[in-house]
């Protein structure tokens, strides 16, 4: 029995040896002979998610790892998304003719690799790492290879840590997908012709160049005859196809895999937006209003570039339905433009043909089912023919409509000169009929220009006798201020001249105190009494320069203003401008008594002002108000049932700064003014006072003296029954700048 066991055993480790020893020879790529287009390593790899840099090791144990194929589309490689770093591992077993050959690898990639032969680091293409936001996706940049030295014997591995960088927009392409990692081995000479007929491609800018020709050709069109605003969007369709298809093939040249990545979201949108203004042009050629069909059409083009980052791999299908739609349209429009009987209908038409004809061939080609040719030529020739059967179609077209238009041009101007000769015959005729007008209008004005002199010499006169009339009336109007304030003036002095006296008459009976005391010897006494009697001396000089402070400004009030502006203490000029129209105001009336409030800015500065006319605005402002308050107070003790009810007249005057200006209000609660009287109340000879008691000039005066002559401001704020408040609001200079102010 123990035999027949050890037997069985024998012959499933066989079994099991030769099951191993197959799976490890299908999992090394054998490389015997290397043929001209070179060998796509898409064979034989291995997966393993995580980062370790034994992974490099020639001798690293992979069984374990799982089989991929790294030139699969990076979308269809869900593990590159799932983890942040991948490894691929590749056995090669590389005949002895082949490894004496200079062996080289190129193709693409869609990330960020470091790639190890045999353990040792050969290139570094992009930045690898672990954290998603620094990793740097290069592909190999165009005409570059990467050396493959072959060391030892047959036995190579070939290792590449790879991430994939997730935050970028990817898109297909032209047909062609975003492959993780796809290279070729292959001779470096059979490289190098190989990558130099790619680039040498006659295609690759021809596109580009005819889009680029036909843009300037029609905004020159559009320069010179701008009502053909056609021209103006298919110069923007050009233009952004020329754009377009220059990024396209840019992209192809950058090794930067963001910048690769938005220049073709770029492409995409540049493609959906010259498409749009090339039906515009269209539509606007044959006359047609915009229909279902336009605004459908534009949706799908607007949606097209985020519907290819969500269908992603259908990017393809999608680009052809949208695509084939411009020139399903196309025709429909020449149809109807056919059917009307408009020129170039046929013309569009055939250029919508070309389009979708050799259109789907280049699509079957770069699906394979056409031959496309070496290095696909035959493509692009069917691509640049289709992608140009529209603009060509459509210069062609414009060009036809710009020699019918210089025909019909030509014979207009024949009927012009026609028109021209006939027009300059009559155009004799007229002369002579406008001179002999002329002549007799000539006449006229001279004699009209006699009447007119001598209406303006009387004129004249009337305006001189006006202004001087105006200047008699300004002038009364200063001396009835002045008159109103005789009484003020004679009360303001009274009070300093009362205390002079009453000082002198004790000053008296000091100085014969003083004698007995000296008599006496009494020095003590007589110190006290010298000092008591110097203290009078210093009020009596006090009182005395109030009385000449007084006597001052009324002659100043009373003089012609000389328009020279000075630095003016404007809280002490309002307080004795009030003062004075109080008492003067009191002394016509007797019984009259009022509340004064002043509420001044302490921290103001001087202002640069001219101080009497200042002064006149204010006693004109406070003899309104007091006249305000007192026709109030006589029509409440009045009441309204013959009862006196309490009223108590007040006037109050402040000032502030208040940013560059100096504000100066004067309040009372008088009467007030209804709206209808506000809006006139500074127009020349306007008064509410009774017929005999104002002239109407004392605000007119008053607001252009602080507007015209301060170049400040002057309102009035009232409510009918309650107050009534003037605001002057004055640039706040406080530097002295002699200047006359004139009027």
């Amino acid at each position: 029995m123990k035999p027949r066991c050890l037997l069985l055993f024998l012959l499933v480790l066989h079994h099991l040896a030769i099951g191993q020893a197959s799976t490890t020879m299908a999992q090394v790529l054998l490389i015997e002979a290397l043929p001209e287009e070179g060998i796509l390593l898409d064979k034989g790899w291995k997966f393993q998610a995580g980062d370790n840099p034994d992974w490099a090791d020639p001798d690293f144990d992979d069984t374990q790892w799982q089989p991929i194929d790294p030139t699969e589309d990076i979308k269809n490689l869900p593990q590159l998304w799932q983890n942040n770093i991948v490894w691929f591992r590749l056995h090669l077993s590389v005949d002895s003719l082949v490894r004496q050959q200079s062996l080289v690898l190129y193709g693409h990639q869609t990330g960020a690799a470091e790639i190890y032969l045999n353990g040792r680091l050969i290139k570094r293409l992009g930045v690898v790492s672990g954290k998603p936001e620094e990793v740097q996706a290069h592909k190999l940049p165009l005409g570059l290879m990467i050396p493959l030295p072959l060391r030892g014997g047959a036995d190579q591995v070939l290792a590449v840590r790879f991430a994939l960088q997730k935050n970028l927009p990817y898109l297909q392409y032209g047909g062609i997908d975003n492959p993780a990692w796809m290279m070729k081995v292959s001779g470096i000479n059979e490289a190098v012709s190989y990558m130099k007929a790619e680039d040498d491609s006659p295609f690759e800018f021809f596109r580009t160049g005819a889009f680029l020709i036909l843009a300037v050709l029609h905004f020159a069109f559009f320069w010179f005859y701008p009502a053909q605003r056609a021209n103006l969007y298919f110069f923007l369709y050009t233009l952004l196809s020329a754009l377009w298809s220059y990024l396209f093939n840019l992209s192809f040249k950058v090794y930067h895999q963001d910048i690769k990545a938005y220049l073709i979201l770029f492409v995409y949108v540049c493609v959906s937006l010259s498409y749009i203004f090339y039906l515009r042009a269209l539509y606007m050629i044959f006359n047609k209003h915009k229909g279902i069909f336009i605004w459908v059409i534009t949706t799908a083009l607007l949606l097209y570039t985020p519907l290819a980052l969500w269908l992603y791999h259908h990017t393809n299908l999608l680009l052809t339905s949208v695509i084939l739609l411009i020139p399903l349209e196309t025709m429909r429009v020449s149809l109807l433009a056919l059917h009307r009987k408009q020129r170039g209908a046929k013309i569009v038409a055939g250029g919508a043909i070309s389009f979708f004809v050799f259109y789907f061939i280049f699509v079957a080609m770069s699906y394979g089912y056409i031959p496309a040719g070496s290095n696909f030529i035959t493509g692009d020739i069917m691509w640049n023919i289709s992608a140009l059967s529209f603009p060509v179609s459509i210069s062609i077209l414009l060009a036809l409509e710009f020699a019918f238009t210089s025909r019909t041009l030509e014979a207009k101007l024949v009927e012009v000169q026609q028109l021209s000769e006939k027009t300059i015959s009559q155009e004799v005729e007229k002369q002579q009929i406008l001179q002999s007008h002329n002549e007799t209008l000539e006449r006229q004005v001279i004699e009209r220009t006699t009447e007119v002199v001598a209406q303006k010499e009387e004129l004249q006169s009337t305006l001189e006798h006006l202004k001087a009339t105006q200047s008699q009336l300004i002038q009364k109007e200063k001396m009835a201020s002045l008159g109103e304030l005789t009484a003020g003036i004679a009360h303001e002095i009274q009070n300093p001249l009362n205390f002079v006296n009453n000082f002198s008459e004790v000053s008296s009976e000091l100085v014969e105190e003083l004698k007995q005391e000296a008599i006496a010897d009494h020095k003590e006494e007589v110190l006290t009494i010298a000092a008591d009697l110097k203290q009078n001396l210093a009020r009596i000089h006090q009182h005395g320069q109030r009385a000449d402070g007084i006597v001052k400004n009324m002659l100043q009030h009373s003089r012609a203003s000389s328009g020279e502006k000075q630095l003016t203490d404007i809280n002490t000029l309002a307080d004795e401008y009030m003062r004075l129209s109080y008492y003067g105001f009191r002394a016509l009336e007797k019984e009259f008594t009022c509340t004064l409030s002043t509420s001044f800015d302490p921290k103001l500065k001087k202002v640069e002002v001219v101080p009497q006319d200042i002064g006149r605005v204010l006693l004109n402002l406070f003899n309104n108000a007091f006249y305000a308050v007192q026709q109030k107070q006589k029509l409440v003790h009045a009441g309204a049932n013959g009862e006196e009810r309490a009223y108590m007249p007040k006037v109050s005057v402040s000032s502030r700064k208040s940013q560059s200006q100096v504000e100066i209000q004067v309040r009372d609660n008088g009467v007030g003014m209804p709206e209808s009287v506000k809006h006139k109340i500074f127009q020349p000879f306007f008064t509410t006072k009774p017929a005999g008691q104002g002239t109407g000039l004392g605000l007119s005066l008053s607001y252009d003296i602080i507007t015209k002559g301060h170049g400040g401001e002057m309102q009035v704020e009232s409510r009918e029954g309650e107050y009534s408040e003037f605001s002057i609001r004055l640039p706040y200079t406080t530097t002295f700048n002699k200047q006359p102010i004139v009027l």
